[in-house]
């Protein structure tokens, strides 16, 4: 019976040795590393629309015009109706206190420069994390920055009037949910995305 292929030509041995160079990896029974396909950040995750960031900023300015219209910018006793976090406060008065003050600034500038990191930082966590993570994240971050505030402030003992007002400490829980994801997919992104996310 005739064979299907013919034999090899034992006068050309170039036709049928393996010319490739063995793996480094061979002798240790294993295959190369394999190398994580990089993705577009912005392209997995879609566009998303930052709603959440929209209108946090939006409702910031609002409470803020109607402060200064009623002549309550400036003074810490005028900031407490409002929702400004005290340490006498206890029960439910306290905890909407812890989310009633992120609403609330003591000055524009206050105001423009907690907006402007916001506009920054919470765009790429709703993207990353999706919208309703995001409303979750600001409001752990601002009940455990609200009640370290008080427990600080309660600590040393301050006389008088004491209140803290702001966001800063919601805006940093968003900056770290975004530095971790930047640590986890350090090895998916493209470098100058993670540079980008972590600056």
């Amino acid at each position: 019976m005739a064979s299907e292929f013919p034999p090899p030509d034992h006068g050309r041995e170039e036709d049928w040795t393996s010319t490739s160079t063995p793996s480094p990896y061979s002798a240790h029974g294993g295959g190369p590393p394999v190398e994580r396909e990089r993705v577009n950040l912005w392209e997995t995750v879609g566009d998303v629309t930052p709603w959440g960031t929209m209108l946090l900023i939006l409702a910031w300015c609002t409470v803020f015009a109607l402060m200064l219209w009623r002549g309550d910018i400036g003074s810490a006793r005028a900031l407490i109706p409002w929702g400004a976090n005290t340490v006498t406060a206890a029960g439910p008065e306290f905890g909407w206190q812890l989310l009633a003050s992120t609403y609330l600034h003591a000055s524009l500038a206050h105001l423009f420069f907690n907006s402007l990191t916001m506009a920054i930082v919470g765009p790429a966590v709703e993207r990353i994390f999706t919208p309703s993570r995001f409303w979750l994240l600001f409001a752990t971050g601002a009940v455990a920055s609200g009640w370290a505030s008080a427990e600080w402030r309660s600590s040393e003992l301050v006389t008088g009037v004491s209140v803290s007002v702001g966001a800063s400490g919601a805006i940093f829980a968003l900056g770290g949910a975004v530095l971790i994801s930047t640590w986890r997919l350090r090895h998916r992104l493209h470098a100058s995305r993670a540079r980008a996310l972590a600056g």
